[in-house]
């Protein structure tokens, strides 16, 4: 009898000890994983205003402020020169391709993208494509 109490007792000492363990090593895991996340994360640094007049249609220009804030959201502010009603604004989260320098504001048909280049920024085509003619270097914002 007294075989098999000792017998059950470290049996169950045993399985405690290795039930411990076992939690720690995926506390561990999981916490280093957690960081190695954190780690690989792009940090958003392009926050700032970018200004600039764009090229339109039917009037003179439109002077474009775009705000890019470090926490990934955006404020645009689209001005039609000489229209009543002309002016426009949006915001929201933007999406940030970090690969490629290129973040996405809007959805849908106020979907637009925009390339990040040092201290400027290009309005792109919806599928990312610079603009092409001879109007193609005044689709450019210019940080203030």
């Amino acid at each position: 009898m007294k075989k098999n109490l000792f017998f059950w007792g470290v049996a169950a000492l045993l399985f405690g000890l290795v039930s411990c363990k076992s939690g720690n090593k995926n506390t561990e895991t999981s916490e280093d994983d957690q960081m190695i996340e954190t780690v690989q994360a792009p940090v958003f640094d392009k926050a700032g205003v970018y200004y600039g007049v764009l090229p339109c249609a039917d009037c003179s220009g439109i002077e474009t402020t775009l705000e890019l804030m470090s926490d990934q959201t955006y404020k645009l502010t689209q001005v039609y020169q000489g229209k009543e009603d002309g002016r426009f604004e949006s915001s929201g989260a933007l999406t940030w391709d970090a690969e490629n320098n290129i973040i996405t504001l809007g959805q849908g048909e106020e979907m637009t993208k925009w390339l990040i280049e040092g201290d400027k920024v290009t309005m792109l085509d919806k599928e990312g494509n610079r603009p092409e003619g001879e109007l193609a270097d005044q689709y450019v914002l210019t940080r203030k």
